[in-house]
């Protein structure tokens, strides 16, 4: 039997308030009884080596967000000047990664910039849409890596048999390998809603979950330097811990997950100090995201800027 709209509608909003309380009772649980002080205080005494290595682990991190885009510009067949690209690029990156949703963040200020060069809406639209799917299949390679490799270190959010975890990780590690087998026959175009693309050859498919899976270990490893010692877990149990935290903060359709991300990665380090883990997320949100973001804003506005300039 099918559901009418208004009822669809209905479930819709009920699965959000469900979730909404779940992830109220996980920042409860996660953060009950933090002192801020002293999270800036564990702030202020973080190593500046440690802030070195995050910036300089941040830089290949955001050329894998370039990677994306000559990809999505090579599956369309479309060429940019490499200067436009990664200007336009990167703020989109750094937009739609702290504001979302990115078909209108980072979709708009693509299409902006990148109209002159004789690109559609549609054409900016594809660029997100495809640049997006690639993010997602190197999300699925590194969780299904995950989880069959070590499953023990993503127990602690939901408590299951290693053998349960390792078949969940077998299960998106096969789906995943079925995808670029679909995708080296091309039968049938990808679809998202009224958009929808012809499959990309093998050699992109591939390339996408090559870079994807580059782009979340990077991703990883900026925060991983920033973790206090004595954390208990090495760094590919991590990545596997980062990519769950990140997934449970997108469901919540928080901007950038923020709260939720940080509850869930510190209900699976149970072993770390609440305050030092609270205050190196802290520094991770500065340079990954805030410090582009707050770069991107100086080269958008200088741009626009000089073209107000310009027309007086």
């Amino acid at each position: 039997m099918r559901l009418s709209a208004g009822k669809r509608q209905v479930l819709r909003q009920l699965g959000l308030i469900v979730l909404a309380l779940l992830v109220i009772g996980l920042l409860i649980q996660a953060l009950g009884g933090i002192e801020f002080g002293r999270v800036l205080t564990e702030l202020r005494a973080m190593p500046a080596e440690a802030l070195l290595y995050a910036v300089l682990l941040t830089v290949p991190a955001y050329a894998c967000l370039l990677a994306y885009e000559a990809l999505a510009l090579a599956f369309l067949g479309r060429r940019l000047p490499v200067a436009r690209l990664v200007a336009v690029s990167l703020a989109a990156f750094a937009l739609q990664r702290n504001v979302g949703p990115a078909p209108v963040t980072g979709g708009s200020l693509r299409y902006r910039y990148y109209r002159p060069c004789g690109f559609s809406v549609g054409d900016a639209v594809s660029i997100t849409l495809l640049c997006g799917f690639a993010f997602t299949l190197g999300i699925v390679a590194t969780t299904g890596m995950a989880l069959l490799l070590e499953p023990q270190a993503v127990s602690a959010l939901l408590p299951l048999r290693d053998l349960a975890w390792r078949l969940l990780g077998l299960l998106l590690l096969m789906g995943l390998a079925g995808y670029l087998y679909w995708s080296h026959r091309r039968r049938m175009p990808l679809r998202f809603r009224n958009w929808q693309a012809p499959t990309p050859e093998l050699r992109i498919s591939a390339a996408q979950v090559l870079v994807g899976v580059m782009d979340i270990a990077l991703v990883a490893a900026v925060l991983y330097v920033l973790l206090p010692a004595g954390t208990g877990v090495d760094y590919p149990a991590f990545v596997g811990l980062y990519v769950l935290a990140m997934l449970v903060g997108a469901l919540s359709h928080v901007p950038g997950g923020i709260g939720v991300f940080e509850a869930t990665l510190a209900l699976m380090l149970p072993g770390t100090e609440t305050h030092e883990l609270l205050a190196a997320m802290l520094a991770f949100r500065g340079v990954y995201y805030l410090l582009p973001l707050g770069l991107a804003g100086l080269g958008v506005g200088g741009h626009e800027l000089g073209r107000w300039l310009l027309r007086r």
